[in-house]
């Protein structure tokens, strides 16, 4: 099992406890619990598909070594140390950053609906069908 911690600022209407620790804290907890983390960061959604690839195929590898390692030496009781992601991402990446003035995302309001009454509403149906359009669904 590869672990994955999603940190992506926001719970209802406030950062999270762990979004607020300093990155070398938190590297330092997860550390002491035996985990060797690997951190994927950023926005842009192309970057951050071709880092987490990466980082899947790195953390699958080291898996498999420890495993190895450990069957070839079952007398061998040092604890490994397995990887683990941190991904770290907007909290509503890919909702329109701002709709009638509000900003979305990275913003609680991420939480909520982002796009009220797109059935009555002209400016904001156009909106929804870019956003969903974003996604390629063709």
């Amino acid at each position: 099992m590869l672990p994955v911690l999603h940190l992506n600022g926001y719970k209802i209407a406030n950062p999270t406890i762990l979004v607020r620790i300093p990155h070398e804290e938190l590297e330092a907890l997860f550390k002491g619990y035996g985990y060797v983390q690997h951190f994927v960061e950023g926005d842009e959604p192309e970057a951050m598909h071709q880092k987490m690839a990466a980082t899947l195929e790195r953390c699958i590898a080291d898996i498999r070594d420890i495993q190895t390692r450990e069957r070839a030496n079952p007398e061998d009781l040092t604890r490994p140390h397995w990887p683990m992601i941190v991904l770290h991402s907007p909290k509503g990446w890919t909702e329109p950053k701002e709709v009638d003035g509000h900003k979305v995302e990275n913003f609680w309001r991420s939480h909520q609906v982002p796009i009220a009454d797109p059935a009555s509403n002209h400016r904001n149906l156009a909106v929804l069908e870019a956003w969903m359009r974003s996604y390629k669904p063709r």
